[in-house]
């Protein structure tokens, strides 16, 4: 297993985006989650390249907040 991490450059560079993009895709659910280093976002490539070989199907996520309103 691939245990090489790919910094937020890199994944910006990987998605055609720009950097400031990342975590609210992150939050979306659009990419995958990354790995808790502190501030800066860095994603295992090996969890990247298998969710592009998968399609870049959105992750799910928590609906925390609809569920607050709920209440």
């Amino acid at each position: 297993m691939n245990n090489e991490l790919i910094s937020s450059k890199e994944m910006a560079e990987i998605l055609h985006c720009k950097k400031g993009s990342l975590y609210p895709m992150y939050i979306k659910g659009v990419i995958p989650a990354p790995i808790a280093t502190g501030k800066p976002l860095f994603w295992a490539r090996s969890k990247v390249e298998k969710w592009i070989a998968k399609g870049c199907r959105k992750r799910k996520t928590r609906k925390v907040k609809k569920q607050a309103e709920k209440s």
